[in-house]
């Protein structure tokens, strides 16, 4: 079953389990509630199910560069991408390989995006993984 998140407009995309094809869904607030299945009919006439997904604070979309660091005693620093930020977290990918595990510790730098101001800097504690694609949450943010 696919996780479905509103945007800013207040609707989502689904990809259609036969075909593949991205079937638009509006108005999601009013159509579910946190735990509610949709259905969602492609025009090829599959259905497919979807879970809506509320998220308390949205995600800022970006491509900010920086760097994440961890401490001893696993060593490792390197360049990354921010992807997303949060009010409680953030997503970054990094330029290479990694030996990044789930529950490490780091420390991420990485640009503004305004000028003339100073870089971020954030403690964060890694809560997910998917190959160079890393989730984070603010080490003065409780677990989710």
């Amino acid at each position: 079953m696919q996780k479905l998140r509103a945007n800013e407009s207040d609707s989502g995309i689904v990809d259609c389990d036969k075909c593949g094809k991205p079937v638009h869904v509006t108005g999601l607030s009013r159509a579910a509630g946190p735990d509610h299945v949709l259905r969602v009919t492609c025009s090829c006439g599959a259905v497919t199910e979807a879970q809506y997904e509320r998220r308390a604070f949205l995600r800022l979309l970006s491509n900010r560069p920086g760097v994440y660091r961890r401490a001893a005693p696993r060593e490792e620093s390197g360049a990354m991408t921010i992807v997303d930020t949060s009010v409680n977290g953030v997503r970054f990918r990094t330029s290479g390989a990694h030996c990044i595990e789930l529950q490490d510790k780091l420390v991420i730098e990485y640009d503004s995006g305004l000028p003339g101001a100073p870089r971020v800097h954030h403690d964060v504690i890694v809560q997910r993984i998917d190959d160079r694609l890393i989730g984070a949450r603010l080490a003065d943010q409780p677990e989710a």
